[in-house]
């Protein structure tokens, strides 16, 4: 029974008296119920000084001295802070360690949280107790009320019960008069030597005594100057010091008065909740069979639930920002396609909530690029005006910006959002083969497959139209014949095709340089490239006509790019989800894709971003396993018990029950945002039964039955737990409500968050009880008296 209940006069229940009875036993057990009042802990950093400051008001409350409650309070809370944080650091920590996208995100969140705790914890350990003994009177303003309570009952005076501590006024006038008597106390003392000792004395020592006055004045005056700078130093800081108390008196008042409305109606309703609370926890220990039934129903009706949440490695962010990648032909022209940009820019203007465009039309060397980009590619980006409902107006957006670009003769698109990170496209198929006219057929048919799946859309590929070639096959023989080689040919060829700089014009201070190539007709001309004329390393060496040591064949397209995976030649054909998730896209690629015969040589996967959140997933895995254990740890040495974690250990599945519910009533698809939420809850949910458990122990060493140990826990403990509870929640709400930019990676961690600890925090006041109890009749105890 906690001393609160005690002073309230609620009838105990029937079990064997505590030791040191009376009040001062009640005085002992007091501080202890405060240990795990708010040991749940929440993501706030203010948690553990929470704890200390508590359990020092409520040693205050008990008549203790300022300086005693301060170190006592400490005391008896500060293996379970420390047990508190530790749990959450150990959470944390294999954050650290995930691979891939999750830990480029939340690495920085878990180390910064790990250290703010660990900051937060010295603080609460050591600063805030000495700033409870330094402002007593910062603590609660019922502190000197229940103090005087407590004295008059015990027949004293209520003015005794309130520790009065010298203010800091007093305190330096007393200092500052001890200092001024210690710096003349020379002085006197060698006044009353003079005074005492005999004439002939006297007579001896005046020449020492001469001879040390300057010592003596010199001493005196630099004692007077450092006790005039302390004088001035206490004043200002004193002074500091009380206007703070003053303020803080002053906020304290303002805001008690403010939420005096509060604290009533939530102490109106508390006690019916206990009540009621009570008495379902009664039918449960009488029920324990039924309570582990009900809880083995809804973790297994959950979790048959868990196939129908679709997963995406991480939440589309929408910012009002689209990004269009434009592909014209492959003989169009740069100013061809500077024209047909501004084109596209003008009818794009005309489209409602599109605030502003700009555009990027070419490349200067389409080799150099080595990005597919060339004179015929342009990238467009549109600014979209401010909406409350940025997802509904990309998409009405996007509708007319495909209406807009389908007007467009020979244009390949695809509109896409910019991205946080540099990951792959979300849906990609993978062909790879070593004959390029095997992976063009096969590509084309996965590119019409696809295109008839409504849940994917931009759907390309790798292969797209590539530039004219014309191959030129050496004849070796002929080469040797008239001694030339290889590199002779190839050089000619290039300086006919690209050019040479022959010599240079000057006009004033600039220098053009001339480059002569042949005529653009005859590059692209099979007769044109055979009459090049190749000349020898020697200017006296007959020039021969390319096609007299060459064999050159007739234009052909040739590929856009030549891309290989391990040495092997591939070729990707991509595709973007249309408003369904990752899981849902890749298995209508699957079924598209199933009736498409291979030839031999080729083979097809799925890869993109379904690879990346496979290992993202497998990664966070093994982060949660270690994150149980490491938790585990952590309560078996606070408990020095092995069977006690593992009932606290089951808040974890209860806490999956909320998380899953919440993803289906919220149709959210289960990403790694998902999954760091649902290691978070691994360290957050465990604290609640801590804090029943940790007390259910406390009471039964102190010669409680089981049954009533977990009875009277429950009840005390009640407070905190939900207290705990609805503070996390309500800190969470914002960003569960999706408000800002970038709330698609927020929202889904605090709606995973918020709905596991409030299912896992109802079932835990329930199911741990009941499952303690049960291992209690197990080993052998005493239920009752």
């Amino acid at each position: 029974m906690c001393a609160r209940s005690a002073q309230r006069g609620r009838r105990p229940r029937e079990h064997p008296p505590l030791p040191r009875g009376g009040r001062r036993g009640a005085r002992r057990l007091a501080p202890r119920c405060a240990r795990g009042r708010r040991r749940g802990h929440r993501l706030d950093a203010d948690d553990n000084a929470v704890v200390v400051l508590e359990s020092i008001h409520r040693c205050r409350e008990e008549g203790d001295e300022v300086r005693a409650a301060s170190l006592r309070g400490v005391r008896e809370v500060g293996g379970a802070v420390i047990a508190s944080t530790l749990t959450t650091v150990a959470v944390f920590l294999p954050i650290v360690f995930v691979e891939g996208v999750a830990g480029q995100i939340f690495t920085d969140l878990a180390l910064s949280v790990v250290f703010s705790l660990s900051a937060s914890l010295l603080v609460a350990v050591f600063f805030i107790p000495v700033m409870a003994a330094r402002s007593p009177e910062l603590l609660m303003g019922q502190m000197q009320a229940a103090a005087a309570k407590e004295a008059e009952e015990r027949g004293a005076d209520a003015e005794s019960a309130v520790v009065n501590e010298p203010t800091v006024p007093s305190r330096a006038r007393s200092s500052n008069a001890g200092t001024f008597r210690a710096i003349f106390e020379p002085w006197r003392r060698l006044a009353r030597r003079w005074r005492e000792s005999s004439w002939v004395r006297r007579l001896l020592s005046l020449p020492f005594q001469l001879l040390l006055l300057p010592y003596w004045v010199v001493r005196t005056l630099v004692h007077l100057l450092l006790w005039f700078v302390l004088l001035v130093l206490k004043v200002v800081l004193g002074g500091l010091l009380m206007v703070g108390r003053l303020l803080g008196r002053a906020l304290s008042r303002v805001i008690g008065l403010v939420l005096s409305p509060v604290f009533w109606a939530f102490e109106l309703g508390f006690g019916g909740v206990r009540k009621g609370y009570e008495l379902a926890l009664a039918a449960a220990l009488r029920n324990r069979a039924l309570v582990l039934i009900i809880a083995g129903l809804l973790l297994f009706g959950s979790y048959k639930f868990l196939g129908r949440i679709g997963t995406e490695l991480i939440p589309e962010v929408h910012q009002g920002e689209l990004i269009v990648d434009l592909t014209f032909p492959v003989e169009t022209t740069l100013s061809e396609t500077a024209k047909r940009v501004r084109e596209i820019e003008r009818e794009t203007h005309a489209i409602a909530d599109v605030q502003e465009t700009s555009s990027l039309m070419g490349v200067r060397d389409a080799v150099s690029e080595g990005s597919g980009k060339g004179a015929n590619t342009g990238e467009m980006t549109l600014i979209l005006a401010p909406n409350s409902d940025v997802v509904q107006q990309e998409a009405v957006v996007i509708d007319a910006l495909r209406e807009v670009l389908n007007r467009q003769p020979g244009l390949a698109y695809e509109i896409r959002r910019p991205t946080l990170f540099s990951l792959r496209v979300p849906v990609e198929v993978e062909l790879k083969g070593d004959i390029l006219d095997d992976l063009k057929r096969v590509s084309r048919e996965v590119e019409q497959a696809l295109l008839s799946v409504t849940e994917l859309t931009d759907v390309s590929t790798s292969l797209r139209r590539g530039y004219p070639e014309i191959l030129v096959q050496l004849d070796r023989d002929a080469l040797a014949a008239r001694g030339l080689n290889a590199r002779q040919v190839s050089d000619a060829v290039r300086q006919g095709i690209l050019g040479e700089d022959a010599t240079a014009f000057r006009s004033l201070e600039r220098r053009i340089d001339i480059a002569v190539r042949l005529d653009r007709a005859d590059i692209t001309n099979r007769e044109g490239l055979e009459s090049l004329v190749v000349k020898g390393r020697k200017g006296d060496e007959p020039a021969v006509m390319l096609a007299s040591v060459a064999t050159i064949s007739p234009p052909t397209e040739g590929p856009s790019e030549i891309r290989h995976i391990e040495g092997t030649r591939v070729v990707l054909v991509e595709a973007t989800p249309n408003g369904v998730n990752l899981e849902d896209a890749v298995a209508s690629v699957y079924r598209a894709t199933q009736s498409i015969r291979l030839p031999p040589g080729v083979t097809m996967q799925v890869t993109g971003q379904s690879i990346e959140m496979e290992t993202a997933q497998r990664s966070l895995f093994w982060a949660l396993l270690l994150a149980v254990f490491l938790v585990y740890i952590v309560m078996a040495t606070r408990f020095e018990s092995v069977t006690s974690p593992l009932v606290i250990l089951l808040t974890i599945p209860l806490a999956g029950v909320g998380v899953i519910g919440a993803l289906v009533l919220t149709n959210i698809a289960l990403s790694v945002v998902v999954f760091i939420g649902i290691i978070m809850l691994a360290g957050i949910v465990v604290n609640n039964a801590i804090v029943l458990v940790d007390y259910i122990i406390q009471l039964q060493q102190r010669g409680m039955t089981r049954r009533g140990a977990i009875l009277d826990a429950c009840s005390v403990r009640l407070r905190p737990v939900l207290i705990t509870t609805l503070t996390t929640i309500f800190g969470l709400l914002p960003l569960a409500l999706g408000l800002g930019a970038g709330a698609e990676i927020r929202a889904p961690m605090a709606i995973a968050v918020m709905a596991g600890l409030a299912s896992s925090t109802l079932l835990t006041l329930i199911v741990v009880p009941v499952v303690y109890d049960l291992m209690g009749a197990v080993g052998g105890e005493a239920t009752s008296d």
